[in-house]
């Protein structure tokens, strides 16, 4: 589980972060925007969002160094910290190889 002192934002301590930089780490960008969607239990969603998209080591990642495929995967990551009650997605599984394409489509199906 992550731990929870890596959930303060960095603007709490003085520094910058703006999560469209592809040289933040994916955990930090799933942090950014828990923040701004109010997650509650931000730490806990996300270990459980990482675990249902088999994608745990890509959390320690920068995103620029991640494939498109990994790249998408974290991006379905964050489109699910909010519990939203309606998701449209478009073509989420084009970068991904046969096998994770088939891994996401049964994940999102049990979401």
């Amino acid at each position: 589980m992550l731990q929870s002192h890596r959930y303060t934002p960095s603007y709490e301590r003085g520094g910058r972060f703006y999560p469209h930089e592809r040289s933040a780490h994916g955990s930090k960008n799933l942090i950014v925007y828990g923040l701004i969607y109010g997650v509650r239990r931000l730490p806990q969603k996300i270990d459980e969002l990482l675990e249902h998209f088999e994608i745990r080591e890509l959390a320690k990642h920068r995103l620029q160094h991640l494939s498109s495929g990994q790249h998408t995967r974290v991006t379905l990551c964050k489109g699910f910290l909010n519990d939203p009650e309606l998701l449209l997605l478009d073509e989420c599984t084009v970068a991904l190889d046969p096998n994770l394409a088939e891994k996401t489509r049964r994940a999102l199906q049990s979401v």
